[in-house]
């Protein structure tokens, strides 16, 4: 079976430690399919900037193929995390190229062979779902932590997440399959899972374990869940395993199992320059951050 996931990539700098990482939400999950075994894809953008490099040498490294990945002017994403004990806050996100681009038609023409495409920090508009259920592809789509409902009819699973509470979550499920997906799947953090369908809705609590990081365990819970449907498994065994995953991530630092690149100069004066909302950040920076 053919996995494609599309969307965002992003280096995940750690501004209190002088390590980056390479992540993004549609990345993590092509990364987390190849490193179950499966047959993986990721289409996405790119800058031209330094970044860029990082971002393909780690999908390369994952035994993913870049040739899908679209190089573009300007800056590849960036997400500034600030991990205060074991759960990360993002301190700016940046989606750099990435927040308007789209698949070419000759991208989406080309995923005839795939069994399942997932949409993760993309727009949409433009009916990119219907063109790639045309081609008879199961779809999903992950909308984080975004209330955006629009161009969810005939999606066959959205994922979204919600504060750490199983009622929230059931709520913005109910939402999100007025909205016209077939299934909800809303992971709430240390609460659990709940998800519903045209049965109702069933939970799924989270799985303990000790926390390094928890940045990507939504991401590993998406790719091992998807890769549980289309073995075949029901939804409530689906949403075990990806419990498990998801508690898996929490117990290693970035969104998959990586070495992290120090934080070089560029990094630092490219990406602390993004918005005075990094400024608290930038000053927070422990010494080895202002070394040049």
């Amino acid at each position: 079976m053919t996995f494609v996931a599309i969307g965002d990539n992003c280096l995940d700098v750690y501004i209190r430690t002088d390590q980056t990482f390479v992540g993004g939400n549609a990345l993590n999950v092509a990364v987390n399919w190849a490193r179950a075994g499966r047959g993986a894809r990721y289409i996405g953008a790119v800058g031209d900037d330094p970044a860029a490099a990082l971002v393909v040498s780690a999908l390369e490294g994952q035994g993913i193929a870049s040739s899908d990945v679209t190089t573009l002017a300007g800056r590849t994403g960036v997400t500034l995390v600030e991990l205060n004990d074991t759960d990360r806050r993002f301190v700016h996100e940046e989606f750099g190229v990435g927040a308007n681009w789209v698949p070419t038609q000759l991208q989406l023409n080309e995923l005839t062979d795939a069994d399942w495409v997932h949409l993760a920090g993309i727009t949409r508009s433009g009916g990119i779902v219907e063109e790639v259920k045309r081609r008879g592809a199961r779809v999903s789509v992950d909308l984080s932590t975004q209330a955006d409902l629009a161009g969810l009819h005939g999606v066959d699973v959205c994922f979204a997440s919600a504060p750490d509470s199983l009622d929230a979550a059931e709520t913005l499920g109910r939402r999100i399959r007025a909205a016209g997906a077939r299934t909800a799947l809303v992971t709430a953090g240390a609460a659990g899972s709940v998800a519903v369908d045209a049965e109702g809705s069933r939970r799924q609590a989270a799985q303990p374990v000790a926390v390094l990081d928890t940045c990507g365990a939504g991401d590993s819970y998406i790719a091992a869940t998807i890769g549980a449907l289309a073995d075949g498994r029901d939804l409530g065994d689906a949403m075990r395993v990806g419990t498990r995953a998801a508690a898996t991530t929490c117990t290693h630092a970035a969104g998959f199992p990586q070495m992290p690149t120090r934080t070089l100069p560029w990094m630092i004066d490219t990406y602390y320059g993004y918005a005075d909302a990094t400024a608290e950040a930038h000053d927070r920076r422990t010494p080895e951050h202002t070394t040049s």
